[in-house]
Order: C-alpha cells, then sequence, then structure tokens
C-alpha cells in the first residue's frame, strides 16, 4: 500500500517528496498509472485540482509526480495528491461517480465542456490511453 505518510513530517512538502519518492516504484514509463481512478467533488475539483486555484491553473507548468497543496479552499487545507502530469500519463482514467456527485456539476463537465472545471481539461497522453466515467442513476441525473 501506498499511503500518504503524514507521520513523519507535519510539512505538507516533506510528505510529498516522501511520497513522490515511494509511488516511482509503482509508476509506468510514462510516470503514470496503469489504472488510476478519481472522483468529482460537487465543486467540480478532482485530485485536490480545485477550479480557480493556482495548483490547477499553473497545473501544465507542472512535471513532478507528486506535488502538495498548503492554501485548499476544501478541507483540510494541507493536502498531497498527483500532479496534472502524473494524472494524464495514466493508461486508464476511471471516474467514478456517484450519488454524492453533483450531477449539475457532472453535467457542465460532461455536456457542456466548462474547461474551468479540472476533469473537463483531463486527457490521457499515452498512446492507447482512455478516459471512462462511470456513475449511478443520481450522479447521471442531470444528463438528460
Amino acid at each position: 500500500m501506498y499511503a500518504i505518510n503524514y507521520e513523519t513530517s507535519e510539512d505538507v512538502e516533506d510528505c510529498a517528496v516522501d511520497y513522490d519518492q515511494r509511488l516511482r516504484k509503482v509508476l509506468n514509463e510514462n510516470n503514470g498509472f496503469d489504472i488510476l481512478l478519481l472522483g468529482v467533488g460537487p465543486d467540480g475539483h478532482t485530485c485536490s485540482l480545485f477550479p480557480n486555484h493556482k495548483l490547477y491553473l499553473n497545473a501544465h507548468q507542472i512535471n513532478d509526480v507528486v506535488v502538495s497543496i498548503s492554501d485548499s479552499p476544501k478541507l483540510p487545507p494541507k493536502r498531497v495528491t498527483l500532479s496534472l502530469n502524473c494524472i494524464q500519463n495514466s493508461t486508464s482514467i476511471l471516474f467514478l461517480c456517484g450519488s454524492g456527485s453533483n450531477p449539475v456539476t457532472l453535467r457542465s463537465i460532461l455536456l457542456e465542456k466548462n474547461f474551468d472545471l479540472p476533469p473537463t481539461r483531463i486527457k490521457s497522453n499515452v498512446k492507447d490511453g482512455i478516459i471512462k466515467w462511470f456513475l449511478d442513476k443520481e450522479a447521471a441525473a442531470a444528463l438528460w
């Protein structure tokens, strides 16, 4: 298991460096994952990439695998997460959205292509890479 080790340091950047070093052992040749499961928050964030936050707005300039965030707009404020680069270097990116998802936000992502919302910009940089969405009835309610 590759959990973020937050017990060894209170510094979020130290935790990100430690996690990065441990994760690199399981990444594919593209520095991504073979299969990556993601969700979507009610505000349209994914993987601690929040709409209008500098980590998301500057995401294409970050080549690291793991990044830290110390001013998350949603609790907890300090987080360790994957970079957009790592996400997009994954072969199969699967979004799992259930009843806790916001149907209006999902409509904005999937049908309206609102590029202010991070999942809309996620693509696979891998040859033959895929992105699939799995929604239950409640999550898909605003799609038709």
